[in-house]
């Protein structure tokens, strides 16, 4: 459970929000105009601007200038209206929460309605110096916060989206394992197989996401061109890994519902066969080592079941379709990692 927050880099973001705070409080002191009584409002922008990658950093930072503005402004539209107090209250807060509902203001929405109650509760006589003094010191910490994710180690999101492709790899070879052990047993009691892979697509949505955050790490960081990351092969190897999925899909459909007693145990044992060259294919594609052998193997199995299927008379049309269902669909797992393979051994143009 506590893993995640203990990774290095989750640490070396703590580490540098805790700096960020820190110079934030100092540098806030110094501001003139009386903003320096407001302080304590610097911190907190360099903790807000603290995000995972330099651009986020940016965006959210400009984002909640924004918003801070537009609670500000509320605030000073209801101050000389002669209202009660609680009413001029919950007005603050409905029409801040009202403008945070426009999309444009990304994270910077969420401070719409607590920068317009903070300036009507806190402004008080002093009005014009607070909403100064409050806007002055949140953009000092989120510059603060901007400058020391930019300079001291800028994040690079890389890992998460490495990782992510290789779970979703090598979770495609463990589920064609569980669908050769499916083929020795005669009737499949259950559909333990189709659960193993239930995961599938939230673990796809996942990588996908750690990819798009891998691409934003490298905008405008100086530490991108000494770790090289091909963006566009990795979401070519997702969307291939997007189609293995349904061709997985397929083939349990093919070999739950398939009338297996039909098949004899030649036949049975060629798909099996069939299916672990494919498995070893695609933990050979996770490692990135022997592709060549494992490609040839794999091609050498598929081409061993077409024969043995195309001597076989079947019975029933019923076993015959699990047979050609269950072949096409290896064959077509085979060829798509095959092709990505073949796109990443290709030199760039």
């Amino acid at each position: 459970m506590l893993r995640p927050a203990v990774r290095p880099p989750r640490l070396l973001l703590v580490g540098k929000a805790a700096v960020a705070a820190a110079i934030a409080w100092a540098v806030g002191a110094l501001l003139p105009w009386g903003a320096a009584e407001y302080a304590y409002y610097a911190p907190l922008g360099a903790v807000i601007a603290m995000a995972p990658t330099v651009v986020s950093s940016v965006r959210s930072s400009a984002q909640l200038v924004v918003g801070l503005a537009s609670g500000i402004a509320i605030a000073w539209l209801l101050v000389p209206l002669a209202l009660p107090e609680p009413l001029k209250i919950a007005l603050a807060v409905g029409a801040g929460t009202l403008v945070a509902g426009i999309p444009v203001l990304g994270s910077g929405r969420d401070y719409v309605p607590v920068a317009a109650l903070f300036t009507l509760l806190l402004g008080g006589s002093e009005l014009g110096d607070y909403s100064f003094g409050y806007v002055a010191q949140m953009a000092t910490g989120l510059v603060v916060g901007v400058a020391v994710n930019l300079l001291v180690a800028p994040p690079l999101q890389l890992q998460d989206a490495r990782e992510s492709v290789s779970r979703l790899k090598r979770r495609a070879a463990d589920h064609l394992d569980g669908a050769a052990s499916v083929l020795t047993e005669p009737k499949p009691g259950d559909d333990e197989l189709s659960r193993s892979i239930d995961d599938y697509p939230a673990l796809l949505e996942d990588a996908f996401a750690a990819l798009d955050t891998a691409r934003e790490s490298r905008r405008i960081n100086p530490r991108a061109r000494r770790w090289s990351f091909d963006v566009d092969g990795t979401r070519d190897d997702l969307d291939a890994l997007r189609r293995v999925g349904r061709h997985l899909q397929d083939l349990d459909a093919a070999l739950l519902d398939g009338p297996h007693e039909a098949v004899p145990a030649d036949l049975r044992e060629a798909m099996g066969d069939a299916v672990r060259a494919t498995a070893e294919l695609l933990r050979a594609w996770d490692r990135g080592d022997d592709l060549a052998r494992h490609c040839g193997d794999s091609l050498e199995a598929h081409r061993a079941l077409r024969r043995r299927a195309g001597g076989w008379d079947a019975p029933t049309p019923e076993s015959r379709e699990q047979v050609a269902v269950t072949a096409f669909s290896l064959r077509t797992v085979h060829d798509e990692v095959e092709h990505r393979v073949r796109s990443s051994d290709r030199p760039a143009p």
